[in-house]
């Protein structure tokens, strides 16, 4: 269990890495990945009687849909944050 629990918290390290330093189009794409990921860390944590590595998109999809809202709704409020700040200080 701790090495599969190792492997998931190194994939999630590197989607994560990749959505932050990547600038195309379909990069919200890839917080699909990490929501997916995070799901089945919390299987591999909290039920014990789930068969590993196995999810089950229909049932995960009551949580998979907000937590992608609040990614977004996160990037758009950070992403305003430093564009106003830049503007600030462009036109100090």
């Amino acid at each position: 269990m701790i090495g599969m629990l190792k492997m998931k918290l190194i994939i999630l390290f590197f989607v994560i890495l990749w959505y932050n330093t990547c600038k195309t189009s379909w990069r919200s794409a890839k917080l699909v990945i990490i929501v997916i990921q995070v799901l089945k860390i919390g299987v591999l944590l909290f039920d014990r009687s789930a068969r590993l590595d196995v999810f089950e998109l229909i049932y995960g999809i009551p949580v998979l849909l907000p937590l992608i809202y609040g990614f977004f709704y996160l990037y758009k409020k950070v992403k305003a944050f430093f564009e106003r700040r830049y503007m600030i200080a462009q036109i100090n």
